[in-house]
């Protein structure tokens, strides 16, 4: 699945690649790859593309990759940048929640 993912570089396919990746890293307690996972899935949520599937399907997984980042940013000892992740999720789930009334007209 990885490879086909690559190849056709869909930013909401790579975002759940790699979240996915991540967390289950997270939860098998490789922290470093669970970071490098999440810090992947984080690139891909700031696209045009992802924009776009959020505000047609109104549902934002990408928010789960910034809380896992945070959590494994604290867990390897890096709790500025935790806090500025933590931050950063706070924010998306603001304009999320902005986006909701938009969203639900849409069916």
């Amino acid at each position: 699945m990885r490879q086909r993912a690559e190849r056709f570089r869909d930013p909401v396919t790579m975002l759940s690649l790699h979240g996915w990746a991540g967390a289950r890293a997270f939860y098998l307690g490789d922290f470093v790859e669970a970071r490098d996972e999440m810090t992947k899935a984080t690139e891909w949520y700031h696209t045009e593309a992802y924009r776009s599937f959020v505000e047609e399907y109104g549902w934002d997984g990408g928010i789960l990759a910034y809380a896992v980042l945070a959590w494994t940013l604290w867990i390897l000892g890096y709790p500025e940048r935790a806090r500025d992740t933590c931050d950063a999720t706070l924010a998306i789930a603001e304009l999320v929640e902005e986006l909701k009334p938009k969203m639900s007209c849409k069916n």
